[in-house]
Order: C-alpha cells, then sequence, then structure tokens
C-alpha cells in the first residue's frame, strides 16, 4: 500500500521498538518460538493446547475444525484465542516448524508494531509532523486498556484492527474501494478474534450512513453493505464459525460484563486487582466489569481535558466529519453500559429487554470491551486538541511528551509487573510427577474428564501437564463456544460406559469431583484398575492396579461412602462435597436441588436398618421439564432391580417415593432411569441444551 511506502522507515522503527517491549514483556527465556508458557491464567494455557492439538492433527472441513481438543463438542480453532489466522497458516508450514512451537512472541511483535503504525498514521494525518505523530504513537503502546488484555486473552491485544479501520474512514483514502477494502478486514477480523467484527461493523456503517445522509446514493451504499457480507460468510463457513448453532454462540453475561460510568477514572479492573495508579485509588464495581476495564491514566486524563476545552470552545481543531463519530460514540456507548448501568458500586438505572434483542446481544455477551473504540476516539482527539492548541511545534512536542511522562508514571505500579513474563502467572512444571505423567502419555494417548464442562473443576490442576506432555486428544478444555446439545450428550454415553465398565482403554479418566470418586471406587474396586493422586487430582487408569503407590492406596482407603441417617432429610446442593451422588447430576441454576441429566443417574449411600422394619426413600422433586402434552417417563432400581416406575407431567414439586429391602452390607446403589429427558433449548426456553428431567432437592429415608 501507498501509505505504507511512505512510511516504511517508521514501521522499521517501530518494528525494533515491538521486539524489544516483546523481550522485556516475556524475558529472555520466553522470548522464542519454542517452549510453551507454563501458568495459572486458564485462558493463557487453553489457548496454547488449542493451538497444539489443532497444529498436530490433520486437516479437516471446515479447515478449523479442532476435534481432538473438547472432544466432539463442534469444537472450531476460531472458538480459542489461538490467533486462527495464525493457526492455519502455521499449520500448513507444520513439517518445518519445530517441536513446541508456539506463536505468542511472533503475536506480540506483530500487534505492538501495527499498534504503533496505526496510530501514527491517524495522528499525521492531521497534524502532518512526524516527530510530534511518533512521539503521540507511544501512547497507543502504554495504554492499560491494551496492556490489560496482553496476559489474560492473547487475541484481543490486537487493538490494531480498530485503528486501521479508524485511519481508513477518517482519512477517506481513495487507495482502495470500500467494498474491497472492507472485504479483507471483515474475514480478517473474524481470523483473529469474533469480538472485532461487530465494532468495525459500528466504525464502516456509522460512516456509511453519514454517506447516505450527505449523498442519498441508496445503490452505492447497498452494494458497500451487501458485498463485503459474501466473503465473511465464506471465510466464517470455511473457518469453523458453523460448527455450532447460533443458540449455542448466545452466553450468559450481557448486563454483567459491562462498562462502569466510573471506568475511565477507575485504575483497578475488580476490587482485588492490581492498581494501574499512582494516584488514583479503586473505586469499587462489580467483578464483571473487568471486561469494559479502561482506566485512561494521568496522562488520558489530561488528553480528554484538553479535547473538552477545544470541543466547548468551538474551534474546528480537526477536519473530519463529527457526525459518524456521534454514531459510534452512542452505539458503543449503549453497549458498553448494557441495561445494567452502574457508577461505582451502585446500580442507578435498569431495564428490561425483549428476550429476542436480549438473545442477540448475548452474542456480544462482554459488551464492556466495546468501549475501546471511545478510550481510543478520546486518546487521538485529545493529542489532537494539544497540537491545535499549542500551534508552536517545539511546544507541541514538548507537551506531548511531558504528558506521555506523566502517563507512564501513573501507570508504573502496573507496568512492574510486566517485566519478564510477571504478568503471566507463570509456573514451574513439578518434576518430581515427570516420570508419572510421561508415561501415561504414552500409555494412554487419550486423557478425559468423567464431566466435560467448559469450566472443569480440574482444569487449573491438570491443563500445564496436557501441554506439557503427548496426549493426542483431551475434552479437558476451554473454549469461547461450543455445541451444548452435544456436550450433553458424550456426558450421557460417557455415564453409560461407565456403568456398563465399558471402558476406551486408551483413555486415562480424570474424576471430576470426590462423588464421582466415591462412585467409581465403589463400581470399579474388584476390577484392574487404578486411582492415582496426582498434582491435585484423581486419576483411573485401566490396568494400572498393581502400579498404584502406597500413597495412593492409603488416600484411596480414606474415600468413603456417604452415610444417610433414618428421618433425616439430606438436601442436595450443587456444590456439595458429601453427596451420594453418583454419574449424571448437573448444577441448578436455582440453586434448589440438583437436575438429573441424560438417561441414567445414580445414588450410593450407606444406611444401616433395623431389623424388621420396612423402609421408603422419599426423593423431593422441586421440578421436571418435559415436552408439552407429554409424560415424563422413568424407573428406580435398586441395587439392579426394578424397584418402581414412574411418569410425571406438568409437576411443579411432588415426591418419588419406593421401598427399600435390607441389604447386608448396607451399602444401596439407587439407578434412577429416565426414558425421555428434553433439554430448555428443545423447548425454546434458553440456550441450554442439557438433557435434564428431575431436578431433585432432597433424600429422605423414613
Amino acid at each position: 500500500m501507498r501509505f505504507v511506502n511512505k512510511n516504511i522507515y517508521f514501521l522499521i522503527i517501530f518494528f525494533i521498538v515491538s521486539l524489544i517491549l516483546t523481550f522485556l514483556l516475556l524475558g529472555a527465556e520466553n522470548f522464542s518460538i519454542k517452549g510453551y508458557l507454563y501458568s495459572e491464567n486458564y485462558d493463557l494455557i487453553s489457548d496454547q493446547l488449542a493451538f497444539k492439538f489443532f497444529i498436530n492433527d490433520q486437516w479437516h472441513f471446515p479447515i478449523g475444525k479442532n476435534p481432538n481438543y473438547g472432544i466432539e463438542v463442534g469444537n472450531s480453532i476460531v472458538f480459542s484465542g489461538a490467533v486462527p489466522i495464525l493457526s492455519f497458516l502455521f499449520k500448513s508450514i507444520a513439517r518445518f516448524l519445530p517441536n513446541n512451537f508456539q506463536f505468542i512472541t511472533i503475536w506480540f511483535v506483530i500487534c505492538f508494531t501495527l499498534q504503533l503504525f496505526f496510530s501514527y498514521l491517524i495522528i499525521n494525518h492531521f497534524t502532518r509532523k512526524k516527530l510530534y505523530s511518533f512521539i503521540s504513537s507511544f501512547f497507543f503502546i502504554i495504554c492499560p486498556v491494551l496492556l490489560y488484555r496482553i496476559p489474560i486473552h492473547i487475541t484481543l491485544v490486537a487493538h490494531w484492527i480498530i485503528l486501521f479501520c479508524l485511519y481508513y474512514e477518517i482519512t477517506n483514502t481513495n487507495y482502495i474501494k470500500k467494498e474491497t477494502f472492507y472485504s479483507l478486514i471483515f474475514p480478517l477480523s473474524i481470523l483473529i478474534h469474533f469480538y472485532f467484527l461487530p465494532m468495525l461493523m459500528i466504525i464502516k456503517y456509522s460512516f456509511l450512513l453519514k454517506d447516505y445522509i450527505d449523498q442519498k446514493d441508496l445503490k452505492k451504499n447497498f452494494r458497500e453493505i451487501v458485498i463485503p457480507l459474501v466473503p465473511l460468510v465464506i471465510v466464517a463457513y470455511i473457518s469453523g464459525y458453523f460448527q455450532i448453532s447460533a443458540f449455542d454462540a448466545m452466553g450468559f453475561g450481557y448486563g454483567f460484563y459491562s462498562f462502569n460510568l466510573a471506568g475511565f477514572i477507575d485504575p483497578q479492573s475488580t476490587n482485588d486487582s492490581i492498581n494501574w495508579s499512582m494516584f488514583f485509588t479503586d473505586i469499587k464495581n462489580t467483578n464483571g466489569q473487568a471486561e469494559g476495564f479502561s482506566y485512561l491514566g494521568i496522562g488520558g486524563i489530561i488528553l480528554f481535558i484538553f479535547f473538552l476545552i477545544i470541543f466547548f470552545k468551538g474551534k474546528e481543531t480537526v477536519q473530519f466529519s463529527k457526525l459518524p463519530f456521534i454514531f459510534i460514540f452512542l452505539i458503543c456507548f449503549l453497549l458498553s453500559i448494557s441495561n445494567n448501568i452502574y457508577l461505582g458500586n451502585n446500580m442507578i438505572f435498569e431495564y428490561q429487554l425483549p428476550k429476542l434483542i436480549y438473545g442477540l446481544l448475548s452474542i456480544i455477551r462482554a459488551s464492556g470491551r466495546f468501549i475501546w473504540i471511545l478510550y481510543y476516539l478520546i486518546i487521538i482527539f485529545g493529542i489532537i486538541s494539544i497540537f491545535q492548541l499549542f500551534n508552536n511545534k517545539n511546544k507541541s512536542i514538548f507537551m506531548i511528551s511531558f504528558i506521555l511522562i506523566i502517563q507512564a508514571i501513573d501507570i508504573s505500579p502496573a507496568l512492574k509487573n510486566y517485566y519478564k513474563a510477571n504478568a503471566f502467572n507463570k509456573i514451574e512444571i513439578k518434576n518430581t510427577n515427570e516420570e508419572f505423567w510421561k508415561t501415561i502419555s504414552e500409555d494412554f494417548k487419550i486423557i478425559r474428564t468423567t464431566y466435560f464442562k467448559n469450566s472443569s473443576n480440574i482444569y487449573p490442576y491438570i491443563s500445564n501437564q496436557i501441554l506439557e506432555n503427548d496426549f493426542l486428544r483431551t475434552d479437558i478444555s476451554r473454549l469461547g463456544r461450543y455445541d451444548r446439545s452435544k456436550a450433553s450428550s458424550n456426558r450421557n454415553r460417557l455415564y453409560f460406559d461407565l456403568n456398563n465398565k465399558q471402558l476406551d482403554k486408551n483413555t486415562a479418566y480424570v474424576i471430576d469431583n470426590i462423588n464421582h470418586l466415591r462412585y467409581l471406587k465403589y463400581l470399579y474396586l474388584m476390577e484392574n484398575m487404578g486411582f492415582f493422586f496426582v498434582d491435585g487430582v484423581w486419576l483411573m487408569l485401566s490396568g494400572y492396579k498393581n502400579k498404584m503407590s502406597q500413597n495412593d492406596i492409603d488416600k484411596f482407603d480414606q474415600i468413603k461412602i456417604v452415610e444417610i441417617k433414618e428421618n433425616t432429610k439430606h438436601n442436595f446442593m450443587t456444590s456439595g462435597l458429601m453427596e451420594p451422588l453418583g454419574l449424571g447430576w448437573t448444577f441448578s441454576s436455582e440453586n434448589k436441588g440438583i437436575w438429573t441429566e441424560g438417561n441414567e443417574f445414580n445414588i450410593l449411600f450407606k444406611f444401616k436398618p433395623k431389623i424388621n422394619k420396612t423402609y421408603k426413600i422419599k426423593l423431593k422433586i422441586s421440578s421436571i421439564i418435559s415436552k408439552p402434552n407429554e409424560y415424563l417417563n422413568g424407573f428406580v432400581k435398586i441395587n439392579g432391580q426394578i424397584n418402581r416406575n414412574f411418569k410425571f407431567k406438568n409437576l411443579s414439586k411432588g415426591f418419588i417415593e419406593f421401598s427399600i429391602p435390607n441389604i447386608k452390607d448396607e451399602t444401596y446403589k439407587v439407578d434412577i432411569i429416565i426414558k425421555n429427558p428434553t433439554s430448555p433449548l428443545d423447548l425454546l426456553q434458553s440456550p441450554d441444551g442439557r438433557m435434564l428431567g428431575l431436578l431433585i432437592e432432597s433424600l429422605e429415608i423414613i
């Protein structure tokens, strides 16, 4: 491009600066394309895991399909933070890359270079002063809103694509037609991270609306709208965005992950996080509003003040049309604050959204991120205002340099944490268990959990070991989006295999919770099954029983079945550690009981019956889910024998009661079988794809 050729020397300088910044950020040990960055940061580990399984797999179609990470939940590399465009590139040349290749260093250098370059181009467009623009560009590389993202979501460090789009629209360049430009940048945005697409659309269509108001050329404007959507849809399809349904693209968070009205002067993302200011103190907010973190810094606040001075003086300080920026401001501001508007820790206003609108906005659930566009416009306008106010070249350079220094001093408490990978919560892999993990990754090529969910309880304990070792497939993962219905179906299939002892001999099972462990111990105690407690998790390994250490045996012996007392109500809680539950249970958002999921659910407990007395089990049912005009059908088994059938219809509350026999070893295994579970998604009640049946509140033996 012509604007690149004219500024090639600055591009080279910015590249060198970016290399230095990346080196300081990662440290010499991690400034490499080889070797993973082990961390306590869930998303950072997940990004590397997704990339590792993708690059080591064969090609599929869609080309972003990543079935080895997540295992059959509709996963694609586009639903991770592994920078899809780089993942495609590096997978195509994987044979030439070293083992343990990682892309983080390359990505940061690219992002820092382009962040500096496009900010320089924007300022230079208005000032025509290269030195002033060069100095000003460093504001954009030390913005807290950018730096905050670095250790959390590495893909979202690509703020340069926002600046690129702003530069194109502000300059109204004729180097490339709008249809062509957006036919390239829209697909590029989704090959970086989906969230950038709606941001770029807001910028584009705000300027397009102004163009229509001025020229009334409907045919031209229609062409500019439609043409870029064609390559966008094609690239989305090929890369794997349609691996999941529109319902699965929705998620919890709109109205929670928002921007706080005090966000520009609040130096902490959450109430217990790093303080980004030497001068300001924390303004209490809600935890979800970390997504809208946007502290301007003292320097940024000064720039904002200068812009307001110019604005209210009514001087024409910048040569651009104001109307598109009004559109951008209104749209981004309203999206970012959401329908729950907070000032500090106080909600000052809220309003209900129609379900259809809320569902659509749930696709961009972390709406606080839309404040980024306004953030950069404040910085841009402030820098230009200073140049206009201090018309003298030397004075304006001195002033912008002074404000830049103040900005660096103000955010220095946080900058200290960005030296030598400190910000990444880096950890060292425990060498004490190195041989164990190496051995099982050779003997078991698949490692999976007994309860797949997107934020697994065991993920923080084991994810680094999966990254370090040579497993070929895993469902211990964190994904931006996934097929909830497939996840529920796979859980149900796994429960069937575990209950019927049809295990995959090539799979290492990581036990999700203590309730599963108690139940699996009962099922497999007499089998050739090894149970190992390693790095904070229990593993179940087929054929490994004789390899259990004495420490494993001692810990395993401490796992006891829960005992239930007569006439004592046992209330079920999702997070309970002493639950008499086996497989087939899932959480309730109502926090009142626990749902059955799938077709079979187990209850395991000890009970000491009195001689010559008959007992009943009473299960309190808080709710059911069933299709309209259809019964929920099922039956109960006790220690393998069918005890009674049941069916419910339109039940809000009720009971299942059944007698239990006296059993010599006092161990009772109750299996509840439901023939026709259904999901809230099937009933169009919510995007929840879990196959549910009964919401059981409590158990009582009477």
